[in-house]
């Protein structure tokens, strides 16, 4: 049976072309990438889209403007790949739930998950996503891809959930949607208010409707 964050598409940072020779300072550029990149998302989890200015960043994580320019050319760059980094981090940690992955049948499967994404890292993480995917309209598309990737994958392996507990495939459509739907609705209003007793009340109430047959 599928479980949410199965589908995750493997994250793959932008590889640095190589010359013939390699020396020591090319290695060491190359491995200080991901290093920056894990940096650099964990300030934007931190402090937000808003508040992302390659120069800030750049002395928050103790490197140069040209430094961070010469690993990812942009701020837009900078940011695609933070935001991928951030949705195939949270896909591999609903991988490694072992909770998650031992849940039979569609309501324990979406209560394990809920158990992660009110968290406040993963509460905070899909705000950060949703706020990347809707930032600056006019250079955005990219990153509100990401955004439309994750939760399509958790619809689709929601709707396998779902076929396997014996709805049908078009109820697995219209019912995978509301408890994705209802979980990132959720995460929102607890980004905004942290007033976790309602928001958990509302989960209770709301998985069991949604589910009735």
């Amino acid at each position: 049976m599928s479980r949410i964050g199965r589908g995750n598409r493997q994250f793959r940072s932008a590889v640095t072309k190589s010359s013939p020779e390699r020396d020591g300072r090319t290695t060491r550029f190359e491995a200080r990438r991901p290093e920056l990149l894990t940096q650099a998302t964990e300030h934007l989890l931190e402090h937000g889209v808003a508040a992302f200015s390659l120069r800030p960043v750049a002395k928050a994580l103790g490197v140069t403007h040209a430094t961070l320019l010469r690993h990812f050319t942009s701020k837009e760059q900078l940011l695609v790949e933070v935001a991928e980094l951030a949705r195939a981090e949270l896909q591999e940690k609903l991988q490694a739930d072992p909770d998650l992955q031992a849940a039979s049948g569609a309501e324990e499967v979406v209560r394990a998950t809920w158990r992660i994404l009110r968290t406040p890292r993963e509460v905070r993480r899909i705000a950060v996503l949703l706020e990347l995917a809707n930032a600056h309209p006019a250079d955005e598309t990219q990153r509100r891809s990401i955004a439309s990737e994750l939760i399509a994958d958790w619809i689709a392996e929601m709707q396998e959930v779902l076929i396997a507990d014996g709805y049908s495939k078009e109820q697995s459509v219209s019912i995978g949607t509301l408890l994705v739907g209802l979980a990132h609705g959720l995460q929102i209003d607890l980004a905004i208010t942290g007033d976790t007793e309602r928001i958990d009340a509302a989960f209770e109430s709301g998985v069991p409707r949604i589910l009735s047959r």
